[in-house]
């Protein structure tokens, strides 16, 4: 089982940030969860990052996921109407015991973050004798 945080903000901050018109800096990523039977599945959408661009980490038992994209590279000339959010973003997932920690595997694909968390084997059951 995996656990979801969220990373909760102070909306009053928020609001004066917009009030002067600054970027909230980090936004949470939004993911999927779910799972077969030998593995865990986490899967992001970040269209126009590069793998670069993306850091995946281990903490203790959380995978946190960051990306950071800088879009003023991109800037072509005067930039009349700017909707889509070319900032950073965060998530952090908390691991349960299930998680095998030494298993993990991600791919970007088509603007899709896919990591594979493997399942940890279950200890076989057996009858304990009482002497």
């Amino acid at each position: 089982m995996i656990y979801v945080t969220r990373n909760y903000r102070m909306p009053l901050l928020e609001e004066i940030n917009k009030f002067y018109n600054q970027d909230t800096s980090t936004k949470e990523l939004a993911i999927d969860l779910f799972s077969d039977e030998k593995d865990y599945y986490i899967q992001a959408n970040l269209p126009g990052y590069s793998k670069e661009e993306i850091s995946i980490s281990l903490d203790k038992d959380a995978i946190v996921i960051t990306a950071e994209h800088d879009d003023k590279k991109n800037d072509l000339g005067n930039t009349y109407i700017k909707e889509r959010f070319s900032g950073n973003f965060r998530r952090k997932i908390e691991l349960t015991q299930e998680c095998d920690v030494e298993n993990i595997d991600a791919k970007l694909e088509n603007g899709v973050l896919t990591i594979k968390i493997g399942k940890r084997a279950e200890a076989p059951k057996r009858k304990i004798t009482i002497d």
